[in-house]
């Protein structure tokens, strides 16, 4: 669908998605943690006067005051409802009422928000119900897990309630070889074959574990006796299952017992014939020579026994076939030693790992699983491509069972499969979906497997994947809310957890708002923003993707206007989105306005939150207004702000967003970070080139300059570009206020060691 949809008719202030009315934004209970997707409709609540702002048109000059737009509906500004009633009626024109017949009558509820039931009560006696509440809290806590299985067991509760708790953990950990091994000796040892033939069935081929397929391994051959009646029928089928495991898990650097194994039962297999015996011997032959290209354990020990299989064979034959995989034996064994050190700080098998808790412990684990996968991909044993392909995908399965939680390497995996011209979306799907349910908040995964329904046209697909996305972080918002409560409080950790998930729940909307008018249209993008916007904690971001959105659209601003007007009664007090809103009313020229927006909402905020507003807007007018209004507001600048330097205010006339001249070289940062290894000053530092983030704080005389010798030394310590790179995003010295080192102590010490 054409990105330059028309709706003429549209206006957000009277249709149901945008109703101008501010909303109570109450969040409604519900029982169960899932989010309703149904709305009620509503009668819509008109205002008295319509939002405006002043017309283009209207070449008058008039006090910034009545330029600014109403908010008497604004319940947070409601001590100004009357002078805003003045305004809005003193505006020059009225923006066209059109009213879309299918929208104008009804208002959606407010949407329903996820709440999580109080914690019960347990008595201490009670292990398995504070195991089961535990779990209901946090499901991917391990040990809980675990705990609950082991009560059941030690309780000799009824296997039905074993299985149950084993599927329950199984759904949550899928890929736990451990959890699949223990299920399964748990039915081993209740005689229940049939269960475990179920069990293996469901495991061996998603489960790329070689502990879990060892089991598999001693099961077939527990079942299958070769030296009793049917010895020949339990022989075949134990070589079948041996194929299917090395076919499978046999390049594994650690699958050289299972390779053993299999060389020492097609050794005991007894011949009565010659044909039997060559038959047998072809298949050791065969076997080996498979085995000794592989980099595994002990690798030098089966290629002994290979030398000395060969050589009973025959001397002759021996010198032709041993020369033939010497090659790849010796490039195997080197390719171990590499894959040795490329592992050896790898949770191997681990493959029910605990959630990430972001130590620094674990900053590099991905990191050295994709090393060890990027190793395969550039294929060191000089493999064909088949077998570059297989070894590639089983270090990634090895990677995302050991490393579940690190949505990058599912992400990897998946464009691993996509770039495989061959291959077809499904796989890449599957991927992502098993990623999803152990990252259950990935934008990461969510946007990729969003992605890849949109490209394919399954637009149902697409919409349930950001549902799905956007009801887990509002779950996870009920669990964050729930905590607070029963903690009587709340401390600023979980005040800024609580604003990063309203952040996160937004940009999920907004995202999926712009996917769907991509792929649906504006009218389907427009019921996004209106399910959006009713969030009691949404921010400001909705209201400005949607009216950029609208603006692009059609280039017209009109619908664009009044979303921001919208917003502008929510977040009245927030200079972020005021900014947003200055900068749009700037794009469409409407300079009048956007002068008026700016005198309005600074003179009801505090002089801390618009000390950002109005660093802005002094940029503006040094770069697009007159020399005499500019002064004018540097003058009121600085008695509004006392502390600032004037040289400060008159360099922020002349400062791009990546370079400042003033401060760079009249005021000497360049110079003093390359001499004191300080990093540069910039806007979001509130230095001498920046002021965006805060008023400025008083400055040392240290920090105000420097001599001509002090220049000339400089010069003559010029430092390498990579060492100025690092000292430019370190943070200033005088942020380190813990424990100082005497550094010509430290090299003394040192010297003397």
């Amino acid at each position: 669908m054409s990105s330059n949809d028309s709706d003429g008719g549209y206006d957000p202030t009277t249709a149901g998605a945008y109703n101008v009315t501010e909303e109570t934004h109450e969040q409604t209970p519900v029982d169960s943690v899932a989010q309703s997707d149904q709305s009620e409709p509503g009668a819509i609540e008109q205002p008295d006067q319509p939002d405006q702002t002043v017309d283009k048109q209207n070449n008058e000059t008039k006090d910034a005051s009545n330029e600014s737009v109403s908010n008497e509906n604004d319940p947070d500004t409601k001590e100004h409802s009357d002078n805003n009633n003045e305004e809005s009626q003193n505006s020059a024109t009225e923006r066209a009422d059109s009213r879309p017949p299918e929208l104008a009558s009804v208002e959606p509820s407010a949407t329903p928000q996820p709440t999580l039931p109080p914690k019960r009560k347990r008595l201490p006696q009670d292990i398995i119900g504070q195991l089961e509440d535990r779990i209901t809290d946090h499901p991917l806590d391990v040990d809980a897990w675990r705990g609950l299985i082991n009560e059941i067991k030690k309780n000799e509760k009824p296997i039905d309630e074993l299985r149950e708790a084993y599927e329950r953990m199984l759904k949550t950990f899928p890929l736990s070889a451990e959890t699949w091994i223990d299920y399964i000796d748990a039915e081993l040892a209740n005689g229940e074959f049939y269960n475990v033939e179920q069990l293996f069935s469901r495991c061996l081929t998603k489960v790329l574990n070689l502990k879990l397929w060892t089991h598999y391994v001693g099961y077939v051959r527990r079942i299958n006796d070769p030296t009793g009646p049917d010895g020949e029928k339990a022989r075949n089928i134990i070589t079948q299952m041996y194929e299917f495991v090395l076919d499978k898990v046999g390049i594994d650097r650690e699958a050289d017992s299972v390779w053993n194994e299999y060389l020492a039962f097609i050794r005991s297999k007894p011949t009565s014939s010659t044909w039997e015996e060559q038959q047998k011997m072809d298949l050791l032959r065969k076997t080996f020579r498979r085995a000794v290209t592989i980099p595994m354990n002990h690798l030098e020990q089966i290629w002994q026994s290979y030398n000395a299989f060969e050589t009973k064979m025959g001397k002759t034959t021996a010198r032709k076939f041993l020369a033939e995989r010497s090659g790849a034996y010796m490039n195997a064994r080197s390719c171990l030693k590499e894959m040795e050190t490329m592992t050896k700080q790898l949770d191997y098998n681990n493959t029910t790992p605990y959630p990430r808790a972001w130590t620094p412990q674990e900053s590099n684990i991905s990191e050295q699983w994709m090393k060890w996968i990027e190793w395969e991909k550039s294929n060191p044993l000089e493999s064909d491509e088949a077998t570059v392909q297989a070894r590639v995908k089983y270090a990634y399965r090895q990677a995302v069972m050991s490393a579940r939680y690190y949505p990058e390497l599912w992400f990897s995996f998946a464009e691993y499969i996509l770039s495989d011209k061959q291959s077809n979306t499904s796989e890449a799907i599957d991927i992502l979906n098993s990623g999803i349910q152990a990252n259950s908040t990935s934008f990461l995964l969510f946007y990729k497997l969003a992605e890849l329904y949109e490209r394919d046209g399954k637009y149902d697909d697409m919409r349930d994947t950001f549902t799905r996305l956007i009801s887990n972080l509002k779950t996870e918002r009920a669990r964050i809310t729930r905590d607070k409560e029963e903690h009587d409080g709340q401390s600023v950790e979980q005040l800024n957890t609580e604003d990063d998930n309203a952040r996160d729940v937004t940009s999920a909307y907004v995202v999926y708002m712009k996917t769907v008018k991509r792929s649906q249209g504006i009218k389907e993008a427009r019921r996004i923003f209106g399910e959006g916007r009713k969030l009691a904690y949404c921010t400001h971001h909705i209201y400005v993707a949607s009216a950029m959105m609208e603006y692009y659209n059609d280039r017209s601003s009109g619908i664009s206007t009044k979303i921001f007007e919208i917003g502008l009664k929510r977040f009245a007090n927030d200079s972020e989105f005021i900014r947003e809103y200055f900068d749009f009313l700037v794009l469409t020229n409407d300079d009048t306005n956007a002068r008026a927006l700016f005198e309005k909402t600074v003179s009801r905020m505090s002089p801390e939150d618009a000390y950002p507003l109005f660093v802005h807007f002094l940029q503006y007018e040094a770069s697009f207004g007159e020399l005499g209004a500019l002064l004018k507001l540097e003058a009121r600048f600085k008695e509004t702000y006392k502390g600032t330097r004037a040289v400060d205010v008159f360099s922020w006339r002349y400062k791009t967003n990546d370079y400042d001249p003033i401060s760079a070289v009249d005021l000497g940062n360049r110079f003093q970070a390359r001499k004191t290894g300080q990093s540069l000053p910039s806007a979001r530092n509130g230095t001498a080139n920046g002021a965006e983030d805060g008023p400025p704080s008083k400055r040392s005389r240290d920090e105000q300059g420097y001599s001509i010798d002090e220049l000339q030394t400089t010069a003559l310590e010029m430092l390498p570009e990579s060492i100025l790179n690092l000292l430019e995003v370190l943070p200033p010295a005088a942020s380190y206020d813990t424990v100082q080192f005497d550094a010509d102590k430290l090299v003394q010490l040192i010297q003397s060691i």
